[in-house]
């Protein structure tokens, strides 16, 4: 899921991928306490599909 969320957050150019990276480490901290189910991995894995599929690809 984290790849995804990465995938979607480099299309949104909300992380530089030059940059050092504190964010994803901050989110999968989150996702690991939030405990996540199932469902609601799927429910944020299609919100990075929808993001993916509206952002102009380049």
């Amino acid at each position: 899921m984290l790849a995804h969320v990465e995938q979607a957050l480099l299309a949104l150019e909300v992380l530089d991928p030059n940059a050092p990276r504190k964010l994803l480490p901050r989110l999968q901290r989150l996702a690991s306490r939030a405990e996540l189910t199932h469902d609601e991995v799927q429910i944020l894995r299609g919100v990075c599909t929808a993001v993916l599929r509206k952002v102009p690809k380049g």
